[in-house]
């Protein structure tokens, strides 16, 4: 979060991944991020738009990212902060079942949207960088049951640390 409008103008990254290509359900991921800054290049502003497939899931993120950045010494500190949402889907039909039982009263697919927020610090020079982001700060829990409810299950996005430098 603390990157956003860092570059001194508008920036925009366009990322498609595909991997094991040719194998049924193999991931795949889209990626588009832009940000700028704005007030006398103070404040910077981000948007980051996932997508990511594999096998039967697939998820959506839309995040937005705000930094404050300060002088300091001969480099900049950042603070950011970045919200957004993720859409978790499952397509039970994409599955293949052992027993075919397991199908009885299932939707064919479920989705859930949560909230995530993170947090993140960064210094810069001309020549130096070092960052850090707490990603999931909130602890967002995925909840995923089908009507019949012989499907229920649960996964907590743990927070986790990003440390980056470079010279």
């Amino acid at each position: 979060p603390a990157y956003a409008g860092s570059k001194e103008q508008l920036s925009t990254v366009l990322l498609h991944r595909s991997q094991w290509v040719g194998f049924k359900g193999a991931p795949m991921t889209q990626t588009l991020a832009i940000h700028a800054p704005f007030r006398q290049r103070s404040v910077g502003l981000g948007l980051n738009i996932i997508n990511d497939k594999i096998g039967p899931t697939s998820n959506l993120g839309i995040l937005t990212a705000y930094a404050y950045r300060i002088r300091a010494g001969k480099g900049k500190l950042s603070f950011g902060l970045r919200g957004g949402a993720y859409n978790y889907a499952f397509n039970w039909n994409k599955i293949e079942y052992k027993d075919q039982a397991e199908l009885t009263g299932m939707d064919a697919k479920t989705n859930h949207w949560i909230p995530v927020f993170d947090y993140g610090m960064r210094y810069n020079t001309n020549n130096f960088y070092v960052g850090f982001t707490m990603a999931n700060i909130n602890r967002p829990i995925i909840r995923v049951s089908n009507t019949a409810d012989s499907l229920r299950f649960s996964s907590v996005l743990n927070r986790y640390v990003n440390v980056t430098a470079g010279y």
